[in-house]
């Protein structure tokens, strides 16, 4: 019998994944359900701001569910991705509207 689980949006989440000696933090943000964040950097006095105003719930890594098959394959976090070759985009051209 499996439990059905509702999408809470008063539920946000935060798992501190890294205190760096520049005085950020490196963090993953949740809302409603912890396994679906987005990684956010702030300078440590925001941070603390931040997780008051927002009334978070603080995880440890290891209490999010099990990570899939798909998401064990793949890790797309994105100081993984700073040292991987990727393909230049050229920034300018992102919002622009087509001529007519």
């Amino acid at each position: 019998m499996s439990i059905e689980r509702r999408f809470n949006p008063a539920g946000k989440f935060v798992t501190v994944t890294e205190l760096r000696s520049d005085g950020f933090v490196e963090f993953e943000f949740a809302i409603g359900e912890p396994e679906l964040f987005v990684e956010l950097i702030l300078p440590a006095a925001i941070f603390d701001e931040f997780c008051q105003v927002n009334r978070v719930i603080f995880l440890d890594a290891g209490a999010r569910a099990p990570a899939t098959r798909r998401q064990k394959k793949v890790d797309r976090r994105i100081k993984n991705l700073a040292n991987s070759p990727t393909q230049r985009i050229d920034l300018s051209k992102i919002g622009r509207r087509r001529s007519s």
